[in-house]
């Protein structure tokens, strides 16, 4: 298999991302149910990892060597991770890829908070788009988009029935 050259880095530098996301997040996670947090819907994380690594792989396996990614969506890609980080930096000890809830925590309204209740559930879902389309991966972007964006819709519910239950 010929993996195109511009994958070769793009497909590391996203799987590192999310390595180190993973990492920051369970050292919070643990923090936070030492501090009382409690967790729900544990279930609702490998699903979306498992879509996440086959959808690089599909990517990374599908597009031809010759092809050339669309540079214009390579920079929103850009600015769709600045804005997970900006939107992480603002949750700050709260960020995790569990669902934990602390009672009586203060509900975090700076940063991207201030305009969206959820971003980073907004970038994960166009970034699988955005990413795909840049490859010229137009099926493949839509379905693992429709796999994110139906993970996104449970585990909003999964958060608000934490929520209601802790308050």
């Amino acid at each position: 298999m010929i993996i195109n050259s511009s994958l070769l880095y793009v497909i590391p530098l996203v799987a590192l991302a999310r390595a180190v996301e993973i990492v920051l997040g369970e050292i919070n996670a643990r923090t936070m149910l030492k501090d009382g947090g409690q967790e729900f819907a544990s279930w609702q994380r490998l699903p979306i990892f498992v879509a996440y690594a086959l959808w690089l792989y599909f990517i990374a396996r599908l597009t031809p060597e010759y092809l050339r990614p669309d540079g214009f969506l390579i920079g929103v890609f850009f600015l769709l991770e600045v804005t997970r980080w900006w939107a992480m930096s603002h949750l700050g000890k709260f960020w995790t890829t569990r669902i934990i809830v602390i009672p009586d925590a203060t509900r975090i309204t700076s940063g991207p908070y201030r305009f969206l209740s959820h971003p980073i559930y907004g970038v994960l879902v166009f970034e699988i788009l955005v990413l795909s389309f840049a490859f010229h991966q137009y099926s493949l972007g839509c379905f693992f988009t429709g796999i994110a964006a139906g993970w996104v819709y449970l585990r909003m519910r999964a958060e608000s029935r934490a929520l209601q239950m802790m308050h």
